[in-house]
């Protein structure tokens, strides 16, 4: 029993530590969303003297914006954090990053974090994504142009397991914007 804490924990820090490193990439996250977010309200206030009806709301505004912010931190992370040429090879194994140790299995559960955030947001923002095969379909179509990309910069292992790590973390998000939009409707009915 003790082994399995120990192992858990060494995941757990690995994990914590990997995070910790992309704490870096927030404030040019933040900072490109705060910029996209003025974009549209300047958009919006151009369509609005032009007498243009639009339907942005501000709420959507900061909806999209919260997306930018997590798609700059994505590609620091995925792309822009790696030197070209620094990784190759191809897996397509399933399960096989999975591995023996503990630094395997955090790179694992990783893949699934990185994915919750799009899963959540990307509903949010297009209403032709609330149904979940919709955001499924996207978020894997993104992870395989992901492993594509990395494979032919080299900045990334193209392996099988990050497809379907980056899916299921997808579903995951998805699921969370599934269960506030129930818990808002619950709320909204009482």
């Amino acid at each position: 029993m003790l082994k399995n804490g120990n192992v858990m924990n060494q995941i757990i820090q690995y994990i914590v530590t990997d995070i910790t490193e992309v704490f870096q990439y927030i404030p040019i996250g933040i900072i490109s969303g705060i910029l996209f977010f003025l974009f549209t309200l300047i958009v919006k206030g151009i369509l609005k003297l032009l007498k243009y009806d639009n339907n942005i709301s501000v709420s959507r505004c900061t909806a999209m914006s919260l997306l930018v912010t997590y798609l700059v931190i994505f590609l620091q992370i995925v792309f822009l954090s790696r030197e070209p040429g620094t990784r190759t090879g191809v897996d397509l194994h399933l399960f096989e990053t999975w591995g023996t140790n503990s630094q395997a299995h955090a790179y694992v559960l990783e893949n699934i974090l990185l994915f919750i955030p799009f899963g959540f947001w990307v509903p949010v923002v297009f209403s032709k994504y609330r149904n979940g095969i919709g955001t499924f379909c996207l978020g894997m179509l993104l992870s395989i142009g992901c492993e594509y990309i990395q494979f032919i910069t080299q900045r990334g292992h193209c392996q099988l397991d990050d497809v379907v790590m980056n899916t299921l973390g997808t579903v995951l998000g998805y699921m969370g914007y599934w269960g506030i939009c129930f818990i808002l409707r619950l709320i909204s009915s009482s």
